[in-house]
């Protein structure tokens, strides 16, 4: 899976579990760290932890 297409995954599968204001950033020439950044919130402590539970249990099926 190519680095735009987890990044879409994962920007999909937040935007599942209702992310407040997801913004995907391409910053692949700023940094050799990631080529993306995913970066969102929540309204509660609760919701943001269903979130990334989701987040995590779909990329483990993914692979």
């Amino acid at each position: 899976m190519q680095p735009i297409d987890k990044a879409r995954l994962c920007l999909n599968t937040i935007r599942e579990r209702k992310a407040v204001d997801p913004v995907l950033l391409h910053v692949e020439d700023l940094t050799s760290v990631t080529d993306y950044f995913l970066i969102t919130s929540g309204k509660s402590t609760r919701q943001v932890q269903a979130i990334s539970r989701h987040l995590q249990n779909t990329l483990r099926e993914e692979g």
